[in-house]
């Protein structure tokens, strides 16, 4: 058994491919300000007060009590796909061989697939949680660093539920399950009703 770090992406689209979707060693820049609160509500509100003068486009809130600036404001000019496409580790539960998955809020279906899935639409698309740990058997190992045919060669065995790709390793993991516990951060993109999502 492995246990890693992840930031997880919970997004509400038409189908379970984008659900507990797993982004971390992202680029989050410096924060606008770093402010205490007590809970993601209240981080929330803050954002919400930032965004008003243009200084809130993003937010993390970090439940662990060590921390006591635990929400961070941003601003960014990077869209969440933009985002998500710049963090070096992504994971996702195994969906079919014909189908494509897109952080975007459309997407197109290209060969190999015959079915796309667009995760960046829904009320949750701009919500992750973060600092997370995964429980799962590792199956395989494979030097790849291509989302879609990391999926592809995983579902192959027959045997994988889960993958992870590390893009500066060229690595595709493939695993026999997925428990993700303990989560200690949330990522949210101003505008994100977080009461839909957590």
């Amino acid at each position: 058994m492995k246990f890693f770090i992840f930031s997880v992406a919970l997004s509400l689209a038409a189908a379970d491919d984008c659900k507990l979707s797993l982004f971390d060693e992202c680029h989050y820049g410096t924060p606008f300000t770093s402010v205490h609160a007590d809970n993601i509500g209240i981080c929330e509100e803050t954002c919400n007060i930032y965004a008003g003068i243009g200084s809130c486009d993003f937010y993390t809130y970090t439940s662990e009590s060590a921390v006591d600036e635990n929400c961070d404001i941003y601003t960014s000019t990077e869209s969440q796909t933009d985002f998500q496409a710049g963090c070096n580790i992504v994971g996702k539960p195994i969906a079919g061989n014909d189908t494509c998955v897109s952080y975007e809020e459309t997407c197109t279906v290209t060969p190999p697939c015959t079915f796309c899935t667009a995760c960046g639409a829904g009320s949750c698309a701009g919500y992750m949680e973060s600092n997370c740990q995964i429980k799962g058997g590792l199956l395989e190992t494979l030097p790849v660093n291509n989302i879609n045919t990391c999926n592809q060669l995983c579902n192959a065995n027959g045997q994988s539920e889960f993958f992870v790709i590390n893009r500066e390793k060229n690595e595709c993991e493939c695993y026999d399950s997925t428990a993700i516990q303990n989560c200690k951060m949330a990522i949210v993109r101003q505008g994100t009703d977080i009461n839909t999502c957590v």
